[in-house]
């Protein structure tokens, strides 16, 4: 974690916490598909130093992907958040999440 990860009380902010779940999308769809929805759940707290991964697990129906997110603290292992990102193919003239 980076300081500017931080909030007021030293946590991990909202913020650094939807950026961790968004880095865990692989390319070929963050170029491809544009977020549709994002559910976030909030179980542990982090912070400053500690080591977070962020990794997802995904599920495809025709041209909808659905990302189940699941944060940790690398050293103690525990659950941070876990969140839900649908992801729908991007229209002809739409920017998309790069």
């Amino acid at each position: 974690m980076r300081r500017s990860d931080l909030d007021i009380n030293r946590h991990a902010n909202n913020r650094a916490i939807a950026e961790w779940v968004l880095e865990a999308i692989p390319p070929e769809i963050a170029k491809s598909h544009e977020i549709e929805e994002m559910e976030i759940s909030y179980k542990g707290q982090a912070f400053y130093e500690d080591v977070i991964i962020s990794g997802c697990e995904i599920s495809n129906n025709k041209e909808l992907y659905t990302c189940q997110h699941h944060i940790k603290n690398k050293q103690s292992g525990q659950l941070i958040t876990v969140a839900r990102t649908q992801w729908r193919k991007t229209q002809k003239n739409s920017g998309g999440f790069r």
